[in-house]
């Protein structure tokens, strides 16, 4: 026997057979399962065929019901992959047209002055803003019910858009929203029932459907919960029945066949291919969105991912197309981390064919100290966080407020990245100056935060501030007054907003993602707000005597 046999030998023999992965998958997933804790499932498919599909802990601890693999999820973001398939499959039909304005399918969309495309909508640069800072900026709350019929109301009364169509990237789940609208409109039958008839009954996926009414009785379904203060489990509420970018409940048995189809390319064609290509920007920058899915790369492999997190709900698909390995891990508590599973799940099936973890990312080039200095500085973030750009030597470093000073290290000339996480910072070059703004990246969600001055700012006349304003976008109105703690925004079906002063005219809301900046008349008089709010930026309120009626 050659020396290179007995070593291929001894390597094969070296690897985990059958048995033994799904014991260490198993090993993995102890923690949870127990019959008094909400637990997991998760699906291996190897080369198009499931090899383990296996459920963990309890689907509803009030009645002690196990998860198995058939049990119902709320699998949230990963319907985006099947939103983004039925309307590739209308596409190759003739049906749509990635390239044709919303408007064509859908008349009352708003016409902004500028063409948004379905392909704007479905590689997230369309510039839509999301419902969720929407409902909230509007007075409601986030446990209210929410239907695809209210977003698509509140979309048809914006008037702007966060950026024009194709110039950023932005994840919007009103997007695709929309995108369910269109595949509805075009097909002729209702989102729910088109994927039923053209990828759940013909992939055999029995127990898969999209909500489209929460009142709905789901036999089969694991409720959500959360962990409490106190150590015990609380019920999350699942209040969301709008299908297009969640609202999709399907089992780990059902998600193998889909993980399946797509590696053996059952049905569609070459719909997978094209579902695997990254979406670009008018410019021609290539994003790592590709359609419904994230392009990436783990320990040296090319991966497909996509997370999905609703009420307690919490999921992550991952596709090795390579090695022809795919994972799903859907689970109904939010203190398990479903991508960090799916992970040490590849780390077993892909033994001795995994790079190692990448402690540090390699620079591209060297950065010198005067491009660096371009870079720090304060930038406002979301509601009171801040992140504080500074510079040692040729190192670059970034502190979230509340967060540890990291060093971030250079992946091009204006993008950062984090050691060990999915986030990266990524500065605007424009002009010569220092930058005036950076996008926080975490995984596919791209936060823009804008450079303030150093040191505090406080209003000498808060008084000035004070009265009602009114957004014709929102149909809706809110007052600014004084309080003893200084400046806030009253609600009646949710707490008051204090607001906490960032920069000149410009103040966070406490304990929240708000940005409120003040802007002035010609006269030096507050005219309006522009109100900002997790992924919904700049909404006008115009300051009036009292609200039209």
């Amino acid at each position: 026997m050659t020396t290179a046999l007995l070593l291929l030998c001894v390597f094969v023999l070296a690897q985990s057979q059958p048995g033994d992965q799904e014991a260490l998958v198993d090993k993995l997933f102890a923690p949870w399962s127990k019959p008094d804790v909400p637990g997991a499932a998760v699906a291996v498919v190897l080369d198009g065929k499931p090899v383990l599909v296996k459920g963990y802990g309890c689907a509803d601890l009030e009645h002690g019901d196990p998860v198995t693999p058939k049990t119902l999820f709320n699998a949230a973001s990963l319907a985006k992959q099947f939103t983004a398939f039925a309307v590739l499959t209308l596409a190759g039909q003739k049906k749509l047209s990635l390239d044709d304005d919303v408007r064509t399918y859908i008349p009352e969309f708003p016409g902004f002055g500028l063409k948004v495309s379905v392909s704007n909508l479905l590689y997230h640069t369309s510039g839509l803003r999301d419902w969720g800072g929407l409902i909230q900026m509007s007075g409601g709350r986030m446990d209210d019910v929410v239907t695809s019929r209210m977003i698509l109301k509140l979309v048809s009364r914006q008037k702007e858009l966060n950026f024009p169509p194709g110039t950023e990237y932005a994840y919007s789940n009103a997007g695709y929203v929309v995108l369910a609208e269109i595949v509805a409109r075009a097909s002729g039958q209702s989102f729910k029932d088109w994927t039923r008839a053209n990828i759940f009954v013909p992939l055999k996926m029995e127990g898969a459907t999209f909500r489209d009414d929460i009142t709905e009785r789901m036999p089969g379904l694991a409720f959500s919960y959360e962990r409490r203060g106190d150590g015990r489990f609380e019920r999350a509420l699942d209040n969301e029945a709008a299908p297009g970018p969640g609202s999709l409940l399907i089992s780990a048995e059902d998600m193998a066949g889909w993980l399946a189809a797509f590696q053996s390319r059952t049905m569609g064609g070459d719909i997978w291919t094209k579902m695997a290509e990254p979406g670009k920007l008018a410019d021609g920058r290539v994003l790592d969105y590709a359609a419904g899915l994230i392009i990436g790369i783990y320990r040296g492999l090319p991966i497909l991912h996509h997370s999905g997190g609703w009420a307690g709900y919490r999921g992550e698909i991952v596709f090795f197309p390579d090695e022809r390995v795919a994972i799903a891990v859907l689970t109904n508590n939010f203190g398990i981390d479903p991508t960090m599973l799916s992970r040490r799940v590849a780390d077993i099936y892909l033994e001795g064919q995994l790079g190692p973890v990448q402690s540090r990312p390699a620079a591209p080039a060297n950065i010198g100290a005067e491009a660096l200095d371009r870079f720090a500085g304060r930038y406002w973030l979301i509601g009171e966080r801040i992140i504080e750009i500074t510079r040692r030597e040729n190192r670059l470093f970034a502190q979230l407020t509340g967060d540890f000073n990291w060093e971030v290290f250079p992946e091009s000339e204006d993008t950062f990245v984090y050691r060990g996480v999915d986030t990266k910072i990524q500065f605007d070059r424009a002009g010569t100056g220092p930058a005036q703004k950076l996008t926080y990246w975490q995984g596919p969600y791209a936060m823009p935060a804008e450079r303030i001055p150093a040191g505090t700012w406080s209003p000498a006349a808060p008084q000035d501030f004070c009265g009602l304003y009114y957004s014709e976008e929102m149909g809706s109105a809110l007052e600014v007054k004084l309080g003893e703690k200084g400046l806030f925004i009253p609600f009646i079906r949710r707490s008051d907003l204090l607001l906490v002063p960032v920069a000149e005219d410009r103040f966070a809301g406490k304990d929240s993602s708000t940005k409120l900046r003040f802007v002035r008349g010609s006269d030096g008089r507050i005219a309006e707000i522009r109100f900002s709010m997790m992924d919904a930026w700049n909404v006008r309120f115009a300051r009036v005597e009292k609200p039209p009626r």
